[in-house]
C-alpha cells in the first residue's frame, strides 16, 4: 500500500496517466474535514473528468476547487 513516504514522481505520473487515459469516465475525488482540526489542501492538479468534493461540518471552510458539502445532522449525532 502506498503511504505518503512511498510516493515519488513515478507514482504521481501513473495517477495522472490513469486520469487522462479514461477521459469518458467521471471520477469523484473526495475528502472530509471535521471540527477545526485541519486546513483545506487544494488539489495540485485539477482534471476536467474529476469532480472534487469536500465533506465538512465546519461552516468556515472555503475553497476555490472543492465543492463543499455539509455533513448532514443525522450523521453529526453519531459521535
Amino acid at each position: 500500500m502506498d503511504t505518503p513516504e512511498n510516493y515519488n514522481e513515478r507514482n504521481f505520473e501513473d495517477v495522472i496517466y490513469t486520469l487522462q487515459s479514461d477521459e469518458n469516465k467521471k471520477i469523484a475525488v473526495y475528502t472530509c474535514i471535521t471540527g477545526e482540526y485541519d486546513n483545506v489542501c487544494e488539489p495540485l492538479i485539477k482534471e476536467s473528468n474529476c469532480d472534487y468534493y469536500l465533506f465538512t461540518n465546519n461552516e468556515k471552510i472555503k475553497s476555490m476547487n472543492w465543492q463543499i458539502k455539509e455533513i448532514p445532522d443525522n450523521i453529526k449525532k453519531l459521535d
